[in-house]
């Protein structure tokens, strides 16, 4: 081929070969080679059959996993409101009993003053009494000591009547 007057002549282009045109030992790599692929594609259809069976199986575990923890977090809600509920009626129990504490600690303040009150008061009534046991001994010497004297007087005055 030249640049310059010349025409360019179109050659036709080769055939591929074909396998009739390789040497036996040729045919045999690519017949084993077929076999291997036509194998490999088997394999290949039942891992992707393999492959979508298991994909469905995973969806299926997926969506029942899902449904258990639908149910799961239902239940521990539920639980939660509960466990909220016992709180707060055991907290209302607290308070309840707080306030009879409360109660029954004013209710001893009040018992305890009464006390201090009533002992006070025992105190001065029986340190008025002792006052008066004492009044009452001194009244009973002095009414003894008038009996002697009215006797004496009596006696006095009956003798001088009938002496």
């Amino acid at each position: 081929m030249s640049k310059k007057g010349t025409k360019s002549k179109t050659f036709a282009a080769p055939s591929p070969p074909t396998i009739a045109d390789l040497a036996p030992e040729e045919k045999e790599k690519v017949e084993r080679l077929v076999q291997r692929l036509v194998s490999l594609g088997r394999e290949h259809d039942a891992l992707s059959d393999e492959h979508a069976q298991m994909q469905q199986e995973l969806t299926n575990e997926r969506s029942h996993n899902a449904e258990m923890n639908l149910r799961q977090e239902a239940e521990l809600a539920a639980c939660r409101n509960h466990a909220k509920e016992e709180v707060e009626a055991g907290e209302n129990k607290v308070r309840y009993a707080m306030s009879l504490v409360r109660l029954y600690q004013n209710k001893l303040s009040h018992l305890l003053e009464m006390n201090r009150s009533s002992s006070k008061n025992a105190s001065n009534a029986e340190a008025k009494l002792i006052r008066m046991e004492g009044n009452i001994k001194q009244m009973e010497l002095l009414l003894e000591t008038q009996r002697s004297t009215v006797s004496k007087i009596h006696s006095f005055y009956f003798f001088t009547q009938f002496s």
